[in-house]
């Protein structure tokens, strides 16, 4: 114990007599007191001798120390808690930013090729979820975008191949009335 010396009459529940909670209960036990406090455990116990009740004996030991320990025990077991649940965080962020951040970024980036006119540039992403539902998506639309230009293209010539052909002077403007296309 810490080699303090506590007298009886100072624990709760204690009557009286000068009997603790050993006592009253049952002729002898160790019961949990409270001193100062702080919490201990009292050990009662009479002493008899050839039938005659000698004495008592009782012993007081604090339990400051192993309240000690057991808060240390708390705040080593709640700062593991913390670093696994810090852990674990990163680690789901790290996952996310692979799983999902980078797809997008890859999509944004063949966006941005669509934006400068390369129609050749592929996304490249074979995945079976939605991400790669809709990098799919983006190559349809690209490859359309780019079959539609081509159609476009070949319909300008055609039209300037029937204008050209044609035996009356015809002149084209816009809505500015600029002049964009006359025949040969």
């Amino acid at each position: 114990s810490d080699g303090i010396r506590v007298p009886y009459h100072l624990f709760e529940n204690v009557d009286e007599a000068g009997r603790g909670p050993a006592e009253t209960n049952r002729e002898s036990g160790i019961a949990q007191v409270r001193w100062d406090d702080r919490n201990g455990l009292l050990f009662s116990r009479p002493i008899d001798f050839l039938g005659e009740r000698l004495g008592l004996i009782r012993i007081y030991y604090s339990l400051a120390g192993v309240e000690k320990e057991q808060n240390m025990s708390f705040m080593i077991f709640g700062g593991l808690l913390v670093t696994i649940f810090l852990v674990m965080l990163i680690g789901l962020n790290l996952i996310l930013s692979r799983v999902i951040l980078d797809p997008i970024t890859d999509l944004k980036q063949a966006t941005g090729f669509i934006v400068q006119g390369d129609l050749d540039k592929t996304i490249g992403m074979s995945r079976g979820d939605e991400l790669g539902e809709l990098a799919d998506s983006f190559e349809k639309m690209r490859d359309a975008v780019r079959d539609k230009i081509v159609e476009m293209r070949n319909l300008r010539n055609y039209l300037a191949n029937v204008i050209d052909s044609m035996p009356s002077i015809l002149i084209g403007v816009d809505k500015n009335c600029r002049v964009i296309q006359w025949n040969r």
